[in-house]
């Protein structure tokens, strides 16, 4: 999500959202590790009571950051009424939608941003995860690849590309973009993971091992790249060392507070202890 260190909207920093999609078809589900979603937009004043958009552009940031979304909502819909023409409004607008589950909303905030501004690759992208979310995969390949032409150097866009691709079951697609995404940022580790799954879906389980290595490497504490390691372990028909992933993807899990990702986890921990 981006933010801007000013008024009009200059990109600074990125955070992730990951949502968690079982795989379809198979008693041993990879976790795929989904969606990056581009940067949001900072301002500095700090007004408890706004009078102008900008402070209410500022708070509604502030209320992004806390998790209080329809408050965001609210208040970059005053940003848009004294500001009609503000693309980042909308934007971040869009980012609160998302938040709050209202992807068609959030479609419609970003091509507003869009029409305002068309060089905004970030809008791109994540109007990409709101259409993917919504099952449409061709607007997403189409948003995802506005945006790497105009932003050829962002990895983000790489990686969600191949999520979708991923979803199509084009693996061949999909693991080409990984390897970009991780040209791109060598210490990209959910793309390790993701890169794995496609390569384990094309029956390089070695491969497919090595990245999930690399993921544990530059994320020792990544509970789903010991999960999906687990998984090309079964199927090599290493079960110990497929146990051993499972209980430390456990662990991990219950030291996060991710109770259902646990309980996933401990099913497919017992059938294999059986």
């Amino acid at each position: 999500m981006r933010r801007s260190n000013s008024f009009v909207g200059l990109v600074a920093g990125t955070v992730t959202v990951a949502t968690i999609v079982l795989s379809q078809g198979s008693l041993l589900a990879k976790t795929p590790e989904l969606r990056e979603v581009s940067s949001v937009r900072t301002l500095t004043i700090a007004q408890e009571t706004p009078k102008t958009a900008r402070e209410y552009f500022e708070r509604g940031l502030r209320r992004l950051d806390e998790k209080d979304a329809q408050g965001a909502v609210d208040d970059f819909s005053q940003v848009i009424q004294l500001e009609p023409k503000l693309a980042d409004a909308y934007y971040n607008r869009g980012l609160a939608r998302t938040d709050l589950g209202d992807l068609k909303g959030a479609i419609a905030d970003y091509d507003q941003s869009i029409r305002l501004n068309p060089k905004d690759s970030d809008a791109y992208v994540n109007r990409g995860n709101a259409r993917d979310d919504l099952g449409d995969r061709k607007g997403a390949l189409a948003d995802y690849n506005q945006a790497i032409k105009l932003n050829p150097k962002d990895a983000n866009a790489y990686y969600n590309r191949g999520v979708t691709r991923g979803r199509l079951e084009d693996n061949k697609g999909a693991l080409a973009d990984y390897n970009q995404a991780i040209k791109l940022n060598p210490k990209y580790a959910k793309a390790y993971v993701n890169r794995g799954n496609a390569r384990d879906d094309l029956g390089d389980r070695q491969g497919a091992i090595s990245d999930y290595n690399q993921a544990i490497r530059l994320d020792p504490e990544f509970a789903n790249a010991f999960f999906n390691r687990g998984i090309t372990y079964s199927r090599m028909g290493r079960k110990q060392q497929a146990i051993a992933d499972f209980q430390q993807a456990a662990k991990l899990h219950q030291q996060q507070g991710d109770t259902e990702s646990y309980q996933r986890v401990m099913q497919t921990l017992k059938r294999h202890q059986q």
